[in-house]
């Protein structure tokens, strides 16, 4: 398959600008419907559980976060409400659900897939790989990866790479990547330069 990929998507500073700018978007929600109940006893807010239309409180676009905004706590709560797990095993997986009981199913293709997890202080964490979505989950929000590179499918699990013969270990599959840096963009942005991101960049 062909994929395109970004070292900008498993940065820190992308993760936390996403989980705050999700975060901002509940809050200004937040606000709007207390001010409507306030203003007009909570029609607005009546009007959005309707479905209709509500003109949205005005935001400045111009707002970025900077990498030194970035905190743990922001990549927790972007694990634990805002990452789409469930997505990312359904791609990796390519329908080889361990759960299926359809024929031609590899139920042990997601275990054989390697991740590997950069835990903060530029720790590595190679040769994990997870059954499910369930373990998948629960090992980002135990570990707290800044960063996690997605590697081949393998012959074995890569947890069991230590007890295969040499030989038999090897990357059976694995996607197309082009990654792509931000500074390749230099001479056509205007805004931003380098490794530095903002909105209009995006």
């Amino acid at each position: 398959s062909l994929c395109a990929q970004s070292d900008a998507l498993t940065s820190p500073f992308f993760t936390a600008r996403m989980a705050a700018t999700d975060l901002l978007e509940v809050q200004k929600r937040k606000l709007e419907d207390n001010d409507a109940t306030k203003v007009d006893g909570g029609d607005t807010a009546s009007k959005r559980a309707a479905g209709v239309a509500v003109v949205p409180m005005a935001v400045d676009c111009n707002l970025a976060i900077k990498n030194e905004d970035f905190s743990m706590d922001l990549l927790r709560i972007y694990y634990d409400r805002l990452f789409p797990f469930l997505q990312m095993f359904r791609w990796l997986s390519y329908r080889n659900d361990p759960k299926s009981s359809g024929p031609g199913v590899a139920k042990d293709f997601f275990l054989r897939r390697e991740f590997t997890f950069v835990l903060e202080g530029d720790i590595f964490c190679r040769y994990l790989c997870f059954r499910d979505v369930e373990e998948f989950r629960s090992q980002m929000l135990s570990r707290m990866p800044i960063r996690m590179e997605i590697g081949a499918v393998f012959t074995h699990p890569p947890k069991n790479h230590t007890t295969v013969i040499k030989d038999a270990y090897k990357p059976v599959e694995r996607e197309l990547v082009f990654d792509i840096d931000m500074d390749d963009y230099d001479d056509i942005r205007t805004c931003c330069h380098g490794s530095k991101l903002c909105l209009k960049c995006w």
